[in-house]
């Protein structure tokens, strides 16, 4: 849609999976931890680093996630 300010995406994928890496490796270290919320800070951040608004990214974090369909092999 245009909101994120991505010049170079190999960066940007790299800057993503760090950041699930993070994720994965808090949620281990911290198992009480609220997963749920932890994931939606976790997507809100980045999305700010990619340049979306508080507002925005926020709003897209509370969003339900879209559905998978099967894959057809």
């Amino acid at each position: 849609a245009g909101r994120c300010d991505i010049g170079d995406t190999d960066l940007a994928m790299h800057v993503t999976a760090g950041s699930m890496l993070g994720l994965v490796a808090l949620l281990d270290s911290r198992p009480a931890l609220d997963a749920d919320a932890a994931a939606d800070d976790y997507a809100r951040q980045v999305l700010r680093g990619f340049g979306l608004s508080d507002t925005d990214a926020a709003e897209l974090v509370a969003r339900p996630l879209p559905g998978v369909a099967p894959s057809d092999q």
